[in-house]
């Protein structure tokens, strides 16, 4: 358990670790790539750890992760799993993109927080491209066995049923490694850092509409890329300068993808003193942003930026305490099926602080303002993001906090509390 004193403000230029979603796919791709691969500011994270120990599992490391950059060597198209066996641990993402490039039989297990979860919308799109699944305790969930077929006699066209951009990696991983073209229609528009990546190195894939198509290559580029800033993560230190006042920072370098500054664009729209300076325009954008303390109106979260705000989502709950007219979500039922249902948790700790709320099964509602308490005590449920979002009560309530497990930080941001509290 960790206790955090009350935090009066918060000051300073921070420079974020590398997006995680940026980087378990920079470590991925980079496989099917031919020649060596540099990624410089990986995460370093537990969750990209783990896509990095299937790396080395495979012998692909060039040299060692050192100081967040590494280099990868990649054998081109097709590429031939030696791993038989693979824990995922906590991480959604490392899966979905293994699913993607399997071309042996493998068992794959993950923890019990992620063997909860269910991943039937991948293992749909796999099972009607000839995969076959032995499942060892539940359907569509781990740990299971997956057996790919020697080839794919027909690609399908796909669409997205649900708002996912894990689905889509693991249908173009896919394509790209059984050299098929593949039309997937996006009806709803998830993040873009796969057609990013591959475009960058020489994928043909063009979007027209809501159609994405991506044709055969014969062969990836090598990746030569600097991982912005995680705006997820950057989504804490937002908040805690909203939640505070006479508060400035700047964050150097953070990720500027268009389909990523949802959560920023929402909080301008409600009043929120932000901007954005130093753009670059790379594959992946990214420049500085600049916080001040300011007050935010709240309201109705728009439905059609739900779907882009998941991860921000448990801080936007909390700045409903202090919105003037709370926070209303509705459309957010994917929350059910994450690290933990944060629906639930979230609903969970913001009535432990005194707050009114009222939980929907697709969502919630916050009222502003809460009862005080002499303690309060944050309740983990094992999910990072709600440890770091609830850890920032401490620049709104006079009183000590005191974090249950707290360790779990280090699946995406090993060094949050000491850089967001200094300790």
């Amino acid at each position: 358990m960790l206790t955090l004193r009350p935090q009066k403000n918060i000051q300073g230029t921070f420079y974020l670790p590398g997006d995680k979603s940026i980087s378990h796919r920079a470590l991925i791709f980079s496989l099917l790539a031919r020649g060596i691969s540099t990624i410089e500011n990986l995460n370093t994270g537990e969750d990209v750890a783990t896509t990095a120990s299937f790396l080395m599992g495979e012998g692909h490391f060039q040299s060692p992760p050192r100081d967040a950059k590494i280099a990868v060597e990649g054998l081109g198209f097709p590429f031939i799993n030696k791993t038989r066996n693979f824990d995922c641990r906590n991480s959604g993402t490392t899966l979905s993109l293994l699913l993607g490039i399997v071309r042996e039989k493998c068992v794959l297990s993950g923890d019990q927080s992620l063997s909860s979860r269910s991943f039937s919308h991948q293992i749909h799109v796999l099972k009607e491209c000839g995969f076959q699944f032995k499942f060892f305790e539940k359907e569509n969930s781990l740990p299971f066995e997956i057996r790919p077929p020697v080839t794919i006699e027909k690609f399908q066209h796909f669409s997205n049923t649900v708002k996912s951009a894990q689905l889509k990696t693991t249908l173009f991983l896919t394509a790209l490694n059984y050299g098929k073209k593949v039309l997937f229609k996006e009806s709803i528009s998830t993040r873009d850092h796969t057609e990013r990546l591959l475009k960058a190195m020489g994928a043909k894939i063009e979007k027209e509409g809501d159609e994405i198509m991506l044709e055969p290559c014969s062969e990836l580029k090598p990746l030569q890329l600097y991982i912005p800033g995680d705006v997820s993560l950057a989504s804490f230190f937002i908040t805690a300068v909203l939640l505070s006042e006479n508060s400035h920072v700047t964050l150097k370098n953070m990720s500027l993808n268009p389909t990523r500054l949802i959560f920023i664009n929402l909080l301008k729209q409600m009043g929120a003193r932000i901007n954005i300076v130093s753009e670059k325009l790379t594959p992946e954008p990214y420049g500085d942003v600049e916080i001040s303390s300011s007050s935010i109106s709240g309201g109705e979260v728009p439905p059609d930026m739900v779907g882009g705000l998941i991860d921000e989502i448990p801080c936007l709950a909390l700045l409903g305490l202090v919105a003037e007219k709370g926070i209303r979500m509705r459309g957010a039922e994917r929350l059910r099926n994450k690290e933990t249902d944060r629906i639930a948790a979230l609903c969970y700790n913001l009535k432990n602080m005194g707050a009114h709320v009222v939980e929907f099964q697709d969502g919630f509602e916050v009222y502003p303002g809460m009862k005080n308490h002499s303690t309060l005590r944050v309740k983990s449920f094992q999910d990072h993001r709600m440890v770091m979002a609830f850890s920032l009560s401490a620049f709104l309530l006079k009183q000590d906090i005191h974090i249950d497990e707290p360790e779990w930080v280090k699946i995406s941001y090993p060094n949050f509390f000491k850089d967001m509290f200094h300790l």
